[in-house]
């Protein structure tokens, strides 16, 4: 058995949960968090995110994700002011 940090177990759970949330895959999930470079952001979050509902990190997350579009060579950028 392969030992794991707790902090990626959460991480791999949060995946899972994400994906269940959004109807996709558990690939497209974590495609999504490398693509607006989240994962260091989310293992960051681990103290805060496991003492949580998971519903919680997803919408965190989800804010994250909204706060930047990104072009199509994958640099996020903040969004135009309206």
């Amino acid at each position: 058995m392969i030992a794991m940090s707790e902090e990626s177990r959460y991480f791999l759970y949060l995946i899972e949960q994400y994906a269940l949330n959004k109807g996709i895959t558990g690939k497209e999930t974590l495609d999504l968090f490398e693509k607006q470079n989240l994962v260091k952001y989310i293992y960051s979050m681990y103290q805060t995110y496991h003492t949580e509902r998971v519903n919680n990190a997803i919408e965190d997350i989800d804010s994250k994700i909204n706060t930047y579009s990104v072009t199509p060579n994958d640099t996020a950028i903040p969004p135009a002011a309206e």
